[in-house]
């Protein structure tokens, strides 16, 4: 992530909310761990209540299945962040370490909000 202030290793992915909300726990070194509500930077995903919540629970799953996937492989999976939003959920970019690459998943789910956001204009 771009000038994030703090970098710490995601342990687990205890639960996806939503599309741009999931719970992690980090691993903060000397052996502790905390868990934290991290909102995705710059993704704005449906919602998964009322009118969009078919697309919302769509890009969920999505998102579940791209992390899980990953973690499942062994690849090494961080968190940047910075700062807390407006309902206290830290703000940050997940990156996946794929043999040197860093993956974002932000931009990942943003690519799948918009190839889902083509297909209704469709």
């Amino acid at each position: 992530m771009k000038n994030s202030i703090h970098t710490f290793k995601v342990k687990e992915v205890v639960r996806v909310i939503d599309g741009d909300t999931v719970i992690l726990k980090l691993d903060l070194g000397f052996y502790i761990d905390h868990t934290v509500y991290v909102r995705l930077l710059d993704v704005h995903a449906p919602e998964i209540r009322g009118k969009e919540k078919e697309e919302g629970i769509r890009i969920k799953h999505v998102l579940i299945s791209f992390l899980r996937d990953h973690l499942e492989q062994g690849y090494s999976m961080t968190l940047g962040t910075k700062k807390t939003g407006k309902f206290g959920r830290w703000l940050g970019e997940i990156l996946i370490d794929v043999d040197g690459i860093q993956v974002s998943a932000n931009e990942f789910i943003n690519y799948h909000i918009d190839e889902l956001e083509e297909v209704k204009e469709d």
